[in-house]
C-alpha cells in the first residue's frame, strides 16, 4: 500500500476546511476526494493542535479507505495571508538586438533584489505578465527585436513567512512532506464552479505549460544570491 508511481496526492487548505484528493498519475483523473471542516479558523494559533489531530486522523482514514500510504503531497492554499505583489523592471539596452542571456541575467538581479527586500514573505510563484518593447505590449518574449529598453511586468505570488512555516509544521506533524505549496490565486483561472475541491484547479495549473512562469531554485551557497537559476524561459 503506497502512493508511489500510481497516484498523486493534493491537499487544499482554507480558513476552515481541508481537502485530500487522490489523482491518477497516468490519466490525471480524480479518483477520490475527502473534504472536512474544522470548528474555527486555522489562522488562529490556538487551534493548531486541534486541527493537527483532526488532519492526522483524516489522513489515516483516507489511507485505509484507499489502501495507500501517504508520504508526500502538493498543497494549495486559500488565505488572507496570501499576497500578490506586482513589480515593474526596466532594463536599458544599447540599441541592439535583445540578447536572451542579458535578459536572464537582468531578471535574476531583479528577483534577487525583490527577495532581499521582502523578508516577511515566501515566494510561491513568479509570473511575467507582459513585456513592453518599443512601446508595444507582448505576452510572450518577442524574437528578433532591437530596442534600447525592455520593461517586465512581474507578479510575485507570496505567502507570509510565519504562516508558511506554520503550514509546513502542520503537515510535518502528520508525517507528510509538502513537495510544493501553491497559491489559490495562481490556479484560480483553472477553477470550475463544479469543482469539489481547490485541488482540481491546482492540478490543472501544474499540468498546463506556462511560458510566462519563472521557475526558480534556491541556491545553498550563502555567498551567492538566494535565487541563482531561472529555468523555462531561456533554456
Amino acid at each position: 500500500m503506497n502512493n508511489k508511481n500510481k497516484n498523486d496526492l493534493f491537499f487544499s487548505l482554507s480558513e476552515d476546511k481541508i481537502s485530500i484528493c487522490l489523482f491518477s498519475s497516468i490519466s490525471g483523473n480524480l479518483k477520490k476526494c475527502s473534504n472536512f471542516q474544522f470548528s474555527d479558523n486555522f489562522e488562529n494559533d490556538l487551534n493548531f493542535n486541534v486541527i493537527k489531530n483532526l488532519l492526522y486522523d483524516k489522513i489515516k482514514i483516507f489511507e485505509k479507505d484507499n489502501r495507500i500510504l501517504i508520504f508526500n503531497g502538493i498543497l494549495t492554499i486559500k488565505s488572507k495571508k496570501l499576497e500578490t505583489i506586482k513589480v515593474c523592471y526596466k532594463s536599458i539596452f544599447d540599441k541592439k538586438k535583445l540578447d536572451l542571456q542579458d535578459i536572464a541575467k537582468f531578471l535574476k538581479g531583479g528577483i534577487n533584489e525583490f527577495v532581499n527586500n521582502v523578508e516577511n514573505f515566501e515566494i510561491l510563484h513568479i509570473l511575467i505578465r507582459k513585456y513592453i518593447v518599443n512601446g508595444k505590449e507582448y505576452f510572450n518574449l518577442p524574437n528578433d527585436i532591437r530596442s534600447d529598453e525592455i520593461i517586465f511586468e512581474i507578479d510575485f505570488f507570496c505567502l507570509e513567512k510565519k504562516f508558511f512555516k506554520k503550514v509546513q509544521n502542520l503537515f510535518k506533524a502528520c508525517n507528510i512532506q509538502l513537495t510544493q505549496i501553491m497559491s489559490s490565486e495562481y490556479s484560480k483561472k483553472f477553477a470550475s464552479k463544479t469543482d469539489i475541491s481547490d485541488c482540481i484547479a491546482a492540478r490543472k495549473a501544474l499540468e498546463e505549460t506556462n511560458l510566462s512562469e519563472v521557475e526558480i531554485i534556491k541556491n545553498t551557497d550563502k555567498n551567492r544570491g538566494l535565487y541563482d537559476k531561472i529555468f523555462g524561459l531561456f533554456d
